[in-house]
């Protein structure tokens, strides 16, 4: 469930002690010493400078900075390391150029990655947030999941709010004039489900958003170039890999180039403790 953080924290600090503060901490990404230090992020977009001074040292030389979007409007990377990294995301008005989901409007989905946001510009975003418990995802296109309302809130100026991976689902909405929100991202959780966009009316996927470009491209390979080693890795991590969608994707593309096991190979499907990857056995049956 989606947890908005209580805070009235009024001190402002710069974007060098958030990172520090950050840095310092033993276990940032567990959930409970995020919510009990959420405050900090508050002292961040407090303070009203340090995003201004960040955009005019880049556009000194734009040709340095990339704009990168990952199913939201435009975000800048403010700091980046292996553990965590802090986004401003901009959010655009109807009237701006672009089409809603340019904008990162209009789609409900949800992540892979636990994230905490706060309201730093304007009146923010609308958002509609529903849940659905990890163990009640599928990922399968078309199948109704348990999906909950939460609410239909927005994130104004110094709100927080903490995002669970996987289970919290959400759409945003244009705000009445431009706004930003600052925003701490952790990793791919390692518990992570798939990550996907739903009908919220009809409560079923009707997109996969981590389209796995990398594995995708491999799999394509493996299909016409393979021999025995790459059947052996293939089988390994369709039995191993904590992916679905990769022990899915392993499973197709071996029943594919040895057709003479297919039958071995959905039998070990059809035991995967996934229903996405369960569903393999159901498409080679048809």
């Amino acid at each position: 469930m989606t947890i908005t953080v209580e805070s009235n924290d009024t001190e402002a600090i710069d974007l060098a002690e958030y990172v520090a503060f950050c840095h310092n901490q033993n276990k940032l990404h567990d959930r409970e010493q995020i919510l009990s230090t959420a405050f900090m992020l508050q002292r961040l977009a407090n303070n009203k400078d340090f995003l201004l001074d960040f955009l005019n040292t880049k556009l000194k030389d734009i040709s340095l900075y990339d704009v990168k979007t990952d199913f939201t409007p435009p975000s800048f990377y403010l700091y980046q390391c292996p553990t965590f990294s802090v986004r401003a995301a901009v959010w655009l008005t109807d009237n701006s150029e672009g089409g809603d989901i340019a904008k990162g409007y209009g789609v409900t989905h949800n992540h892979h990655f636990d994230f905490l946001t706060c309201g730093y510009f304007g009146p923010g975003y609308r958002t509609i947030i529903h849940t659905c418990k990890a163990e009640k995802q599928h990922g399968i296109i078309g199948k109704s999941m348990e999906m909950i309302f939460q609410e239909d809130t927005l994130l104004p100026e110094g709100k927080l709010m903490f995002y669970h991976h996987t289970e919290d689902f959400h759409v945003q909405l244009p705000p009445e004039s431009l706004s930003i929100s600052i925003n701490l991202v952790f990793p791919t959780h390692p518990d992570a489900g798939i990550q996907c966009a739903i009908d919220p009316e009809s409560s079923k996927p009707i997109a996969r958003l981590d389209t796995l470009p990398a594995t995708n491209s491999l799999m394509a390979v493996a299909r016409f170039m393979h021999n025995d080693d790459t059947t052996t890795l293939l089988q390994d991590i369709a039995l191993n890999h904590h992916c679905p969608r990769t022990r899915a994707m392993c499973f197709q593309c071996l029943i594919e180039i040895v057709p003479s096991d297919q039958h071995y190979f959905l039998r070990q499907a059809s035991q995967d403790q996934h229903d996405y990857v369960r569903s393999i056995c159901r498409i080679n049956d048809r």
